[in-house]
């Protein structure tokens, strides 16, 4: 039919492993770079970049730089030097060469446009879209002439060219040189792979903390909303008990300062759906206010964000607390799930699940 979108409604979830490299140019500087991203879905990325072209890289040379997120932390920066682990809400990880936002919605919301057009790249076809912003920073934005990202995905939603403007100017453009959705490598190899290897902030330095706690934990003193059963499809991963160590936002988390949360992960058949109960440690507003009006039945000022992982409502309550459901799912799906869920009143208690003071790291969906 004329005019209509050439996307599907979405995108199938990613592969359960997932090996891509790019060739990554740095227009501005003239440097090129060699990723090497390695994705166990949903939470765990390892992004090796080697400053070379992708058929100059030594096999056995250390990586200039070294990205590692798993489930409850994040880990960046250059290989050889002090690293920190930071904790961050347990949520599908970024940066994972796959798109998979609710993408009808997200076309009519103007925060992704299909530019009709598409290219071979690695040896797979993919079609070109536009939005404002990198990728890689999680949330999808209305793309401008002067700021804009344009990707090629192809049937599988695998991410294989970026090209990104900024103020104007092309700054950066991101090829795949190969792409392997249906990797063979074992689990202890892919444990090692994702273990974090940075340095841990001590709680009394300030650092954070992702525990496992009982299914039944509840805040001692604040109400709590959680969904009356899993989603279709899904079971519960774990509810855990959050303390972040750093700031994980202005980017998709859309925080500002240190967060204390209660978050259930579901997943299943693909789907992950998260319910974090949080509030800022100190200060606030936590959530900033999102593209799509969602009015719900306990928070009339939520709103919804489409992030390269999903789609997020967030609701701020009269508290200064805060709901935020990040979902695979499509935003129809998860508006009818948020508005579904049940309150709980204080007071709870908060039980651990196990003797295992951390889970950061140590703790993914069986596969």
């Amino acid at each position: 039919m004329p005019g209509a979108s050439p996307l599907p409604a979405t995108f199938p979830p990613p592969p359960d492993v997932l090996e891509v490299v790019y060739r990554v140019e740095r227009v501005a500087t003239g440097v090129v770079d060699t990723e090497h991203r390695l994705v166990r879905a949903p939470f765990e990325v390892r992004i090796e970049t080697h400053r070379a072209e992708p058929d100059a890289v030594d096999p056995d040379a250390d990586p200039t730089l070294l990205d590692i997120a798993v489930l409850g932390g994040v880990e960046t920066g250059p290989v050889g030097q002090d690293r920190v682990l930071v904790v961050v809400p347990p949520t599908p990880a970024l940066r994972g060469a796959h798109l998979g936002t609710d993408l009808a919605a997200a076309e009519q919301a103007g925060v992704l446009v299909p530019l009709g057009f598409g290219r071979e790249l690695a040896g797979r076809a993919c079609t070109e879209l536009r939005t404002g912003a990198p990728i890689d920073g999680g949330l999808l934005r209305a793309p401008t002439d002067d700021d804009r990202s344009d990707v090629c995905v192809d049937d599988a939603g695998i991410v294989l060219r970026e090209e990104v403007t900024a103020g104007g100017e092309v700054v950066e453009r991101r090829t795949a040189v190969s792409v392997d959705a249906d990797l063979d490598l074992d689990d202890a190899d892919l444990d090692e792979a994702f273990a974090p290897l940075g340095y841990r902030i001590p709680e009394a330095d300030g650092g954070g903390r992702v525990r496992l706690v009982t299914p039944d934990s509840r805040p001692p003193d604040v109400a709590h909303h959680e969904l009356a059963a899993p989603p279709a499809g899904t079971e519960l991963l774990g509810r855990f008990g959050v303390l972040t160590d750093s700031v994980p936002g202005p980017d998709a988390a859309g925080s500002v300062g240190a967060v204390i949360s209660m978050v259930d992960v579901h997943v299943g058949g693909g789907e992950v759906v998260v319910v974090e109960n949080g509030a800022a440690v100190a200060g606030g507003p936590v959530l900033g206010r999102g593209d799509v009006p969602v009015p719900l039945p306990f928070a009339p000022e939520a709103t919804a964000v489409f992030l390269t992982t999903g789609v997020e409502i967030r609701a701020p309550l009269e508290t200064g607390r805060f709901v935020r459901i990040t979902s695979t799912l499509p935003l129809a799906d998860t508006v009818s799930l948020a508005g579904s869920m049940r309150l709980l009143d204080g007071p709870g208690a908060v039980v651990p699940a196990d003797d295992e003071p951390d889970v950061t790291g140590r703790f993914a969906p069986a596969r």
